[in-house]
């Protein structure tokens, strides 16, 4: 899991907090996550 989640931190989606030794989402991953989670009639408002 440490690998996988190393591999994010690569690639920009997540970060390593080394004070509390966990990983995070960035601000903009957290925001996709948090969007792609929410129902799509919520956001369709034309369909």
């Amino acid at each position: 899991m440490v690998r996988e989640l190393m591999e994010q931190v690569d690639a920009g989606k997540w970060r390593l907090d080394d004070r509390a030794g966990v990983f995070r989402p960035t601000f903009t991953s957290a925001w996709v996550m948090t969007w792609q989670g929410l129902p799509q009639r919520l956001y369709c408002w034309w369909d």
